[in-house]
């Protein structure tokens, strides 16, 4: 959007910008320990109930088949429970969390890849993307299935 506007101005922004960091940095601070004052009053039980729902959430996503159209929700919902789990409980959570945001992940990534590969025409990477895409959706089934049912 920058590219628009003739150097000597993006410099001046540039400039004025680099100015007011200093001070963006001092709200922040402060704004954080406004915010801290708020979160030490959060109830530890309120706290563990939200994390509750959000596994209970999950688990619909999850069951009775995870669908592609669910995952970005998925790994927003896990994501959060990583971060709840660890504030709350102050250890690491169970590790299929970790696991099932990470394989999301590389499934998302190889995604977005498939939509410039397929632009180009490329068969063989388009299909190798494909099927890379396929055995990420077998393994996340399978540590669901495997987390879910206690294996």
């Amino acid at each position: 959007m920058l590219n628009c506007l003739p150097e000597k101005e993006i410099n001046a922004l540039s400039v004025t910008f680099q100015k007011t960091v200093p001070q963006l940095n001092k709200t922040i601070e402060s704004e954080k320990k406004e915010l801290h004052k708020y979160y030490d009053k959060i109830e530890s039980r309120d706290a563990k109930d939200y994390l509750k729902k959000q596994r209970v959430e999950l688990t619909h996503y999850l069951f009775p088949r995870i669908t592609k159209t669910s995952l970005h929700k998925v790994r927003k919902i896990v994501k959060e429970i990583l971060y709840l789990h660890r504030v709350i409980r102050h250890r690491k959570p169970a590790a299929f969390y970790n696991e099932a945001e990470y394989i999301i992940g590389q499934w998302h990534d190889k995604q977005m890849l498939l939509t410039i590969v397929r632009k180009s025409n490329q068969t063989d990477e388009i299909n190798k993307l494909v099927s890379a895409c396929k055995a990420d959706l077998i393994h996340l089934r399978s540590i669901v299935s495997n987390y879910y049912n206690g294996k």
